[in-house]
């Protein structure tokens, strides 16, 4: 399959540039259109929904790409055990 790196400036920016119109999609109907709009499909979508998913894209992403380059650190450090008593 694919094998994609979080960490590369270009996928971090095509996860941000959706993210962030996600975002922009859901302001834009605000004003406009009221609390729902319709997307390509024709349904209707509940405009501050889109706002916090967008938002939660763009933290999801920077939060996967952190725990990414923890991980390649030190592939051979061992995970902690736990004891049991």
């Amino acid at each position: 399959m694919f094998k994609s790196d979080l960490n590369s400036p270009l996928n971090r920016t095509v996860i941000v540039i959706l993210g962030l119109m996600v975002v922009g999609f859901g302001l834009a109907s605000l004003p406009h259109v009221g609390l729902m709009y319709l997307n390509w499909r024709k349904e209707a979508v509940f405009g501050p929904f889109a706002i916090i998913m967008g938002i939660a894209f763009i933290i999801l992403m920077f939060k996967l790409g952190s725990l990414e380059r923890e991980m390649k650190k030190d592939p051979r450090t061992p995970a902690k055990r736990r004891h049991r008593f």
